[in-house]
Formats: structure tokens, sequence, C-alpha cells
């Protein structure tokens, strides 16, 4: 055997060598070798494209951030305030002329002093600004025996020229002689209204009556109150004569 062995020389186990390295590469490991082959350009495909170029300046990659900021919208202009022209704002001043009625009265302009009715009446009486006229009083006899007579129609006027406002009432009596007991007992017929009379205005008017008197002569009496005064007081009193 050992002479066997010593008889096929080098160049046999030269081509023994090679022939087992050629199955061990080609054969056993085929796989390995194409999987490093591949991974082994994937790598330097990859390097190609990060490594930057040398025509291309570093400056040409841009960062996230300033790719942001040129995008960002401009800045919108400041509104303009308009100046305000503090002139305009200055209030007007008005100067008003009044004129004083013969009366008394105080008005913008003169025609308004024939606003109020002339009193003709002598039977009138005024007091801080009021006026109560005795405009008439219609009477007729009803028994000419026993002298009794009845008053048909009052006509009166009150003027407010006064600084308020009132509700008129009046109380009418009619007697021979004024005394407390006259003055203490109820009028004869009381004259009430609803409508306010304010400063400035004037009532006229003329109401049915049924007083019946005795004899002549007689004074009748028209007293002027304020029924929105809880007081009661009055404003003033006018009287006239009846005769025949």
């Amino acid at each position: 055997m050992d002479s066997g062995i010593f008889k096929r020389g080098p160049g046999y186990y030269l081509k023994k060598f090679m022939s087992a390295s050629r199955l061990v590469l080609f054969s056993r490991f085929r796989a390995n070798i194409l999987l490093i082959v591949v991974l082994v350009g994937i790598a330097v495909y990859a390097g190609y494209l990060i490594a930057p170029s040398k025509g291309n300046s570093p400056t040409a990659y841009v960062s996230l951030s300033t790719a942001l900021e040129e995008k960002s919208c401009p800045a919108c202009p400041e509104a303009e305030v308009p100046e305000i022209n503090k002139t305009e704002c200055v209030p007007e001043k008005i100067n008003t002329i009044y004129y004083q009625c013969s009366d008394g009265l105080l008005v913008n302009d003169t025609e308004y002093c024939n606003v109020m009715p002339n009193i003709t009446s002598p039977d009138y009486g005024y007091t801080d600004g009021f006026t109560l006229s005795i405009d008439g009083i219609t009477f007729v006899e009803e028994d000419r025996e026993q002298q009794l007579y009845r008053i048909k129609w009052i006509n009166y006027t009150i003027l407010n020229q006064g600084k308020h406002d009132i509700v008129p009432l009046i109380e009418v009596r009619v007697y021979d002689k004024w005394d407390q007991k006259i003055a203490a007992q109820y009028p004869q017929k009381v004259i009430q209204t609803t409508d306010v009379l304010t400063s400035g205005e004037y009532l006229r008017s003329s109401v049915v009556s049924n007083i019946v008197f005795s004899k002549l002569p007689k004074t009748v009496r028209l007293s002027l109150k304020n029924k929105m005064d809880e007081k009661g007081e009055g404003i003033l009193a006018v009287t006239t004569t009846l005769r025949e």
C-alpha cells in the first residue's frame, strides 16, 4: 500500500485539490456567494447616491426648515387708520332768543304771544300765573210769586301761565253774604275736568247748571282748585253778582 501511494506523485494530489475546491465553491456554497455579491452591489450603489457629485455645491441640499421658511406667506399689510378731525367732535353752540309777551310769558317767537285768549270780562282773578274768568252766567225766572230763579249756563275761562300743570276743578256756590258757614257747606255744583291743563294752555268752556236760588241779587262764587293737589287747597276764587 505504501508503495502505491508514493507511486502516484505530486500531480495527482494537485488535481484532487482543485477538483475539491470547485466542488465546494460551485456546488455547496453557490447561494452564499451570490448573496454576498448582491449585498456588495447594493452597498456600492447606495454610496454612489449618498455621495455628492463633484460638480454640485454642498449648499444645494436645502433643509426642511429652510424650505418651510421660503414657502411661508408674506406679512399682511398694516391697516391704515384714518385721522380723526377733532374739530368735528366739538358741539355746536346755538344761541336762542326769547321774547317776553305783555303777560310775562317767554316765547321764542312773538306770534305765540297771541295764543292765550283775551280776557274781556270784568269778573276775573289772577295769581301765580293762573287766571280764572267768569265770562257769563245765564239764569231764568222759575216762579215769579216765590221769586225763584235757576242758573242754566256757566261760562268760564282758565289760563295756565304758571310753572306747573293742573287738572282744573271748580266749585260753584251761590249766596247772599260770604262767611265761614257758607265756606264750610258743600258747593251747589262741582265742575270737574279730566284733561291736564299744561303750562301755556287755556280752557274755555260752557257748562249746564240747575242751581235754583231765591230772590235777587245773589253772589256766584267760582273757586278754582287742582285735582292733582293732595292738600285740596284752592288756587284762586272769582265772584260775580246776579241782578235783575
